[in-house]
């Protein structure tokens, strides 16, 4: 229990980032928590309509949950918390 509060706050923290308060996809602005969600395995975080968008890739490409009404596992929470829309922008955009 203590490790997954310890990640639960460490994923609100990762959420508060600047560069994680907008869309990896189309840049539109996150105001709450509650309007995050991320790609686990890109390590982004983006919003409702593009977690649709991303869903509908299948969970291959795009594994999509909420940063506040989804469970998150420690495997999971530590991929994405390596990653960051930042970060994600970085790699993708030097390719």
């Amino acid at each position: 229990k203590a490790q997954a509060h310890a990640y639960t706050l460490a994923l609100r923290s990762f959420a508060d980032d600047a560069c994680n308060r907008k869309c990896a996809d189309c840049g539109v602005a996150l105001p709450a928590l509650p309007d995050c969600w991320a790609s686990v395995n890109l390590g982004v975080v983006v919003c409702l309509r593009c977690a649709g968008a991303h869903r509908a890739l299948g969970s291959g490409v795009s594994r999509i949950k909420s940063l506040v009404y989804d469970e998150w596992d420690v495997p999971m929470a530590e991929k994405l918390l390596q990653g960051g829309n930042e970060r994600a922008r970085q790699r993708y955009l030097a390719h």
